[in-house]
């Protein structure tokens, strides 16, 4: 079945909706480049709210030295049937 989701907007397919809030994940990790934890999820009808957690990882400078911080932020999207 099609799905489609508010965290990468192109439609894909999965054999069912957990299935789909996965695929969303692990596509939303891919497109930011970044870690994606799923940290709640409730499912209704048919679509479902999610929450995820997103650590990124950026090079910055601190006294004239490049050093690797981590930044975690949440972000919530939905996944629901793709229509077209």
């Amino acid at each position: 079945m099609q799905y489609q989701s508010t965290a990468t907007h192109a439609p894909f397919t999965a054999a069912n909706q957990k299935e789909a809030v996965l695929i969303a994940c692990n596509h939303l990790g891919t497109d930011l480049g970044a870690k994606v934890e799923l940290v709640s999820c409730e499912h209704g009808g048919d679509h479902s709210a999610c929450v995820v957690s997103v650590t990124t990882k950026a090079k910055n400078w601190s006294e004239g030295q490049q050093v690797e911080q981590e930044k975690t932020e949440q972000r919530r999207f939905v996944v629901k049937p793709y229509t077209y």
